[in-house]
C-alpha cells in the first residue's frame, strides 16, 4: 500500500512488482536534503495537494478564508463527480494534507486555509503580484472590501459589534460570534461578512462604516456589552427601515428600547453548554435573517413603530 499510494502521489515511480522503484523529480525535490525549505514545500505542494483533482478543487475554493464545515466540502466535490460515500474521507485527508503543509491556521477566533505563496514568502521566498512584488508580512484584512462603489451591496452583511482590541474579551466574543455563528449560519448563501476592522478602502473609516449600515442588504448588530458605538450605528439602520437582527450575550440585559422587539440571546457563559448550542444559534440566527430578507424591517425597531411614514432614501 506504500508503494501504491506513493505512485499514486507521483512520489515515485514504478508498481510494487516492478524491479525499479525510484522517487519522481517532485519526489526528490521533497526529500533531498540540501535543497532550501521553500523548494521543499513546493514540491510537497505539488505533491500533496496541487496534483490531486479533489484536493485542488478544495484549496481553490477554500484558499484565503475561513475554513468552510466539512459538510460543505463534501458538497464542493460533486463538482468533479466524486463518489458520494468517498467525499468523507477525502475531506478528512486533504485537511491532515493542509495542515502537514502549514496551510492551516487559527485567525481571528476561526481556523483558515491559508494559500501555499503565503506560507512560501514567510519562509523566504518571494510571490510576485500582479502590479510588482508583495511585501513580506503584508497580509489584507480578511473577508474585507476592495472597492465600495464595485460592491454588491444585496450580498454584503455587515456586523455592527463590540470590536476591542486584540486580546481583549470584546473581541474574542466578537471573533467567536463573527466565525462561529453569524458566518456559519449564512454559509451557502453568498453574503460576505464584514467588520468595520475588515474594511480596507482607502479614506475615513467611519465614512465608511456609515456607507455599510445604510447600504447592506443585512446587518447583524450584536448589542453585547452595551457598547455606545453599536447603539449609534443601530438608530441609523433602524432609521433606514432595512433588514436588521439583533444579538447579544444572555447575561447582557436587553436594552429598554428593545425589549419589546426580537433578539436573539445566546448564553456564553458555559463553554460546555455554548459548543452543545451552537447548531441551535447558528438556526436561529438564520431564521430570523431570513424573515428580515423577506419582510424588510419596517415595523420591527423602535423608529419605524414609532413614525410608520418615515421615508429616508439616499443615492
Amino acid at each position: 500500500m506504500i508503494i501504491t499510494n506513493s505512485n499514486r502521489y507521483n512520489l515515485t515511480e514504478g508498481g510494487y512488482q516492478a524491479e525499479i522503484l525510484k522517487l519522481t523529480d517532485l519526489g526528490k525535490g521533497a526529500t533531498d536534503p540540501e535543497a532550501s525549505d521553500v523548494d521543499k514545500k513546493k514540491a510537497l505542494f505539488s505533491l500533496s495537494i496541487a496534483s490531486v483533482p479533489a484536493f485542488n478543487l478544495l484549496y481553490e475554493k477554500c484558499k484565503s478564508n475561513r475554513l468552510a464545515s466539512p459538510e460543505v466540502m463534501r458538497d464542493m466535490l460533486a463538482e468533479i463527480k466524486i463518489a458520494e460515500d468517498q467525499r468523507k474521507m477525502c475531506v478528512e485527508v486533504f485537511l491532515e494534507n493542509a495542515r502537514y503543509l502549514g496551510l492551516l491556521r487559527t485567525i481571528a477566533g476561526a481556523e483558515r486555509l491559508l494559500p501555499i505563496d503565503q506560507i512560501l514568502e514567510e519562509l523566504g521566498g518571494t510571490v510576485q503580484k500582479r502590479g510588482g512584488t508583495e511585501r513580506k508580512g503584508e497580509e489584507p484584512p480578511i473577508g474585507s472590501p476592495r472597492d465600495l462603489k464595485k460592491k454588491n451591496w444585496k450580498k454584503i452583511c455587515f456586523f455592527i459589534a463590540p470590536i476591542g482590541q486584540p486580546g481583549e474579551e470584546e473581541r474574542k466574543h466578537s471573533d467567536m460570534m463573527l466565525e462561529n455563528l453569524i458566518a456559519r449560519a449564512l454559509e451557502g448563501e453568498g453574503f460576505e461578512v464584514v467588520r468595520a476592522d475588515r474594511i480596507s478602502d482607502p479614506g475615513m473609516i467611519s465614512a465608511q462604516v456609515i456607507e455599510y449600515i445604510m447600504r447592506s442588504a443585512l446587518v447583524i448588530a450584536d448589542l453585547s456589552f452595551h457598547n455606545p458605538n453599536v447603539f449609534y450605528e443601530l438608530a441609523i439602520r433602524h432609521m433606514l427601515g432595512r433588514a436588521t437582527v439583533h444579538i447579544i450575550r444572555k447575561q447582557d440585559a436587553i436594552p429598554f428600547d428593545l425589549k419589546d422587539f426580537r433578539t436573539i440571546q445566546v448564553d456564553t457563559e458555559d463553554k460546555y453548554e455554548l459548543v452543545a448550542k451552537l447548531e441551535t444559534y447558528r438556526a436561529e440566527i438564520a431564521t430570523q435573517v431570513r424573515l428580515a430578507l423577506e419582510s424588510g424591517d419596517t415595523h420591527s425597531n423602535p423608529i419605524r413603530s414609532s413614525i410608520p411614514g418615515l421615508d429616508v432614501k439616499f443615492s
